[in-house]
């Protein structure tokens, strides 16, 4: 026997609680499906069992949510009020790297003998430190990665580099640890301006790549890069080179999370 769900769909579903009136309802079908995303290097699959696939009018229905997230963009939603005309806002922001820049007065120690031009890091949510090294395993988490640029040249990275954010078990110590996350970045703009810094918010929302939700206990969350990162000076042929693992201050590239 067909099942069938009740609800209002507004060609996609956000997985927020909404009112809906009964004349707005509209009746779908449970439509079974392995939804799988493929880009620029990263797989996902989305776990219908939490957020269900619709059928309407011989159009598939995916939640909102866990299709941009999936996607790797950013989703908000504020509830209808005066200041949205009484509509409910739901805001998606692409993921894309922004640009900081360093003003005389940002404290920003200069390349020197213990600070590399160039230097990488990953930060975690402020609720990592708040929390004595936790994270709520229901929230969706902000990653960010960022590469800084403390020299006064405009810098050029080796396209070539590749970087990505891995989460993995925490396992005995005669095992070996699980990966169950990766997020491969995609290519750092270029050039990077004189003290600046590029940086890339990945959300995750605590599923692995078949779209499971990971269960409480230990990870690791890290940031995996080459020993080492090339780069140009904007203007010099020459190529350059920093250990990846040198010249960090501002961020790590591997933290402890107990996800509760």
């Amino acid at each position: 026997m067909k099942k069938f769900v009740t609800g209002l769909i507004c060609g996609a579903a956000l997985s927020i609680s909404t009112v809906a009136l009964a004349s707005d309802s509209i009746q779908a079908h449970l439509f079974p499906s392995k939804i799988i995303f493929q880009m620029k290097g990263n797989q996902a699959i989305l776990n219908t069992e939490e957020s269900p696939v619709l059928n309407y009018n011989d159009k598939t229905y995916i939640p909102l949510r866990a299709f941009a997230e999936a996607m790797g963009a950013n989703v908000d939603f504020v509830a209808g009020s005066e200041l949205t005309d009484h509509l409910n806002l739901i805001r998606i922001s692409s993921n894309e790297f922004k640009l900081i820049q360093y003003g005389p007065d940002d404290n920003l120690t200069p390349a020197d003998n213990t600070f590399f031009p160039l230097s990488v890091g990953l930060q975690l949510p402020d609720e990592y430190r708040q929390y004595s090294n936790q994270l709520n395993i229901e929230n969706t988490n902000q990653f960010e990665f960022f590469i800084l640029n403390r020299s006064d040249d405009n810098l050029l990275v080796d396209p070539a580099t590749k970087l990505a954010i891995e989460v993995y078990t925490v396992t005995p110590a005669d095992a070996e640890n699980q990966l169950v996350y990766r997020y491969v970045l995609p290519q750092i703009p270029d050039p990077i301006p004189s003290r600046s810094s590029y940086v890339l918010t990945i959300p995750w929302n605590q599923t692995d790549s078949n779209g499971n939700k990971i269960t409480p206990g230990r990870y690791i969350v890290k940031l995996t890069t080459p020993d080492s990162i090339d780069y140009k000076v904007v203007g010099d042929t020459s190529t350059r080179s920093v250990l990846a693992d040198q010249g960090m201050k501002y961020g790590l590239k591997r933290y402890i999370v107990d996800y509760k």
